[in-house]
């Protein structure tokens, strides 16, 4: 808005100026470094990610659509010379690129929101299926369990009806001393 001041002088205009290319640059450098996983949702073009989002292997798909936000900023904020061209920028071309960086934004916003309630329920699916497998083998861990004492029992009177038959003839030979 200090570009737009008629009053503002020649050296103080440059000054603003050179500020503003530099904001310029930086934002540049800004999307231009907005990488995840070597992709770059700002930069334009039809960059999707796909995501599996159910257990049958139905993907969900993230993608920049197509909405290039350096080449929107390149050309909105252009070189402010004069205060007539700060109100255009102003009212033009900087209005055009806040709307389209609303767009993408937004978009990138609801997606961002869809992952987290799909990562949300794929830790909720993985718990489920942790606590179920759990389940099931400690079922299979109380089977093998009685299993195991009906067999130790089985051991166990086998040997005291071995012990008992064993003592019988003892038994019956004292009798007849």
């Amino acid at each position: 808005t200090k570009l737009a001041d008629q009053n503002l002088n020649t050296d103080m205009r440059t000054k603003y100026n050179n500020d503003f290319t530099a904001l310029k640059t930086e934002v540049q450098n800004y999307i231009a470094n907005a990488k995840f996983n070597g992709m770059n949702l700002l930069s334009g073009g039809k960059t999707n990610i796909s995501v599996i989002a159910s257990t049958d292997g139905t993907q969900y798909t993230v993608g920049g659509g197509g909405v290039s936000l350096s080449t929107a900023i390149v050309s909105a904020f252009t070189s402010v010379g004069s205060a007539a061209s700060a109100v255009v920028l102003l009212t033009g071309a900087f209005a055009t690129a806040e709307q389209k960086t609303g767009t993408v934004l937004n978009t990138l916003g609801a997606d961002s929101r869809r992952l987290d309630a799909q990562i949300k329920f794929n830790e909720t699916m993985q718990d489920s299926l942790t606590t179920s497998l759990g389940a099931i083998v400690d079922a299979d861990l109380a089977k093998e369990s009685a299993a195991l004492q009906s067999q130790q029992i089985k051991q166990q009177l086998g040997a005291q009806t071995l012990g008992i038959a064993n003592q019988a003839p003892q038994i019956l030979a004292s009798l007849f001393r």
